[in-house]
């Protein structure tokens, strides 16, 4: 996990004691570590990992369905490599996607379909650092789902985080969304007048 939130798991508990209070009331709230930000590509999601594997590497986990599998939830392909079914059980989400835009190792441009008739853009950049490690930069537009973005962003720190340990090796079960919701909300809340 990089080194903001391994920092915060050592003030919070091991990992141990993370999946020990999965049914707990008592639940380890998790900073959020992304922000709404206006960009090229208008308001958006923007949540950032640095990760000690090569973009090569993190690439494969974006963008190959058995790997996503190790992380998201359940993957596979629909009759080509660039279009997936993606289902998560934990986040109770279910989306059609498409890989729209690829510069392999860099950039990823998935169109995504959510099922609740909203049609997304999400955007991974990634940069290779000079120790040959990766600086990844999730992007999601807020556009069309405004009303949804203090859930949809907390669901996202979750994947990520996912993500992170599946690299890593280790148990994706440590991190539940009630690690990031509602603890988010307000963090992830627009203003009234957005």
């Amino acid at each position: 996990m990089s080194e903001k939130r391994a920092s915060h798991n050592l003030r919070g508990g091991s990992t141990v004691a993370l999946a020990d209070a999965r049914d707990a009331l008592d639940v380890e709230n998790f900073e959020p570590t992304g922000d709404i930000e206006e960009t090229d590509n208008g308001r958006q999601i923007v949540i950032s990992r640095e990760l000690p594997q090569s973009p090569q590497v993190v690439w494969g986990y974006l963008a190959n369905a058995a790997r996503i599998s190790r992380w998201f939830g359940h993957c596979h392909t629909l009759g080509d490599a660039s279009r997936m079914t993606m289902v998560s059980e934990e986040i109770e989400s279910s989306y059609d996607v498409t890989i729209a835009e690829s510069t392999p190792y860099t950039y990823l441009h998935l169109a995504v379909n959510d099922h609740q008739g909203h049609d997304l853009n999400i955007r991974f950049y990634l940069t290779e650092e000079d120790n040959h490690e990766t600086y990844l930069e999730f992007h999601h537009s807020v556009e069309g789902v405004e009303e949804q973005i203090s859930l949809i962003a907390p669901k996202w720190e979750l994947i990520l985080d996912r993500l992170e340990i599946a690299l890593d090796g280790g148990n994706v079960k440590d991190v539940q969304l009630a690690n990031y919701y509602p603890c988010q909300v307000a963090h992830y809340s627009l203003p009234e007048d957005k």
